[in-house]
């Protein structure tokens, strides 16, 4: 189930428009800004849940405002870490 789960997330990610591609004409509409940051909100809450469970410090849903890409790069990457070290 777990990989069936990962492959549509991946095929659904893959559907999204890059960059570069269409993705400039699609964010000048309001209702695609709308979704992109209700979807962006989403996925930071499920991998703070994700974090929770396995017991990994780093808060990446509910920091402050204002917490730009680059310190919520850095808390996901030391939240890698952080079980990563434990396989080892």
């Amino acid at each position: 189930y777990l990989l069936t789960a990962v492959l549509q997330a991946t095929k659904s990610s893959n559907e999204l428009p890059a960059e570069g591609d269409d993705f400039d004409y699609y964010s000048s509409f309001q209702g695609f800004q709308d979704v992109m940051a209700i979807e962006g909100r989403r996925c930071l809450h499920l991998m703070q849940s994700l974090m929770k469970h396995q017991n990994v410090k780093g808060n990446i849903a509910h920091s402050k405002q204002g917490v730009d890409f680059e310190e919520k790069l850095d808390i996901l990457i030391d939240s890698n870490d952080q079980l990563l070290e434990r396989v080892v």
